[in-house]
């Protein structure tokens, strides 16, 4: 994702939060 310019991306899945390049978006929050 990192290649691509992707610097948030809108997700339950918590497993992107181990990538500290990306903004994880909660979208129920």
């Amino acid at each position: 994702m990192r290649e691509h310019g992707v610097r948030s991306i809108v997700t339950r899945d918590t497993g992107f939060h181990q990538f500290d390049f990306v903004e994880v978006i909660d979208p129920l929050r």
